[in-house]
């Protein structure tokens, strides 16, 4: 057992910095740019040399949304076992990537985006009741997303890695459409009049839940994230 753990420590140790992703200096935008658009292009399926979990789809165990008493949409929403899909064909618009003490960001745009998993809800959405608990479905249409976040440093063998923190994410899709299955204990004539409802005020819908949503995500970003950003002393990110 002990020679199965080194040899993993081992094998991420001597991982090497992926040939082509560019190197930039920190103030080169245009640089950070396209680095995280290869990025993007190249392992959307994860990498294996430095355990880098794939993020297409993008699965997260668990996230939930808890009541909001003062919000039109007061619900306690609970996702499971969901995959997120359309990550890879992400847009990157701008990247700026900063020494620590600054705030990095992440500007980018997701044409299509579908996110699938067990869901359970109960409370009220403008003004109506919905409890259920099934199979679940919502595509977001060309989203625009903002990640910033600061970098902390970690000593680590005597060389500085880096650890985000203070993450904050903005998104903002043209269009979000649900399907909720099982709305109502299987009542299909509620279920689709609820489903029905819901897409015809989206808007109003994901403006209130957005902030709930949007912070919840994020913390998965940053996990992912800190995958990458732990394997390899903060300096080597650069030229």
């Amino acid at each position: 057992m002990k020679l199965v753990i080194f040899c993993v420590i081992l094998s991420v140790a001597l991982a090497e910095y992926p040939s082509n992703l560019p190197k930039c200096s920190q103030n080169d935008e245009p640089c950070h740019t396209k680095a995280g658009q290869t990025f993007v292009d190249n392992y959307s399926g994860g990498l294996k040399d430095i355990h880098l979990l794939p993020f297409d789809p993008f699965h997260i165990k668990s996230m939930g949304l808890k009541r909001d008493p003062t919000s039109p949409v007061n619900i306690e929403l609970e996702f499971t076992d969901m995959d997120m899909f359309g990550m890879k064909t992400m847009k990157v618009l701008s990247a700026k990537i900063l020494d620590f003490g600054s705030r990095s960001e992440l500007e980018g745009l997701i044409p299509s985006l579908t996110l699938k998993g067990h869901y359970s809800i109960d409370g009220r959405v403008l003004v109506l009741p919905i409890v259920g608990e099934g199979d679940s479905e919502i595509k977001c249409k060309n989203t625009y997303f903002k990640y910033s976040y600061d970098m902390k440093p970690v000593e680590k063998n005597g060389k500085k890695y880096a650890s985000l923190e203070h993450v904050k994410l903005e998104i903002k899709p043209e269009l979000v459409q649900f399907h909720f299955e099982n709305l109502f204990r299987g009542d299909k004539n509620l279920g689709d009049n609820m489903n029905k409802f819901l897409n015809e005020n989206w808007n109003d819908i994901f403006q209130e839940i957005k902030p709930r949503f949007a912070k919840a995500l994020s913390l998965e970003v940053k996990a992912l994230l800190n995958t990458f950003y732990s394997k390899y002393p903060y300096e080597e990110y650069f030229q």
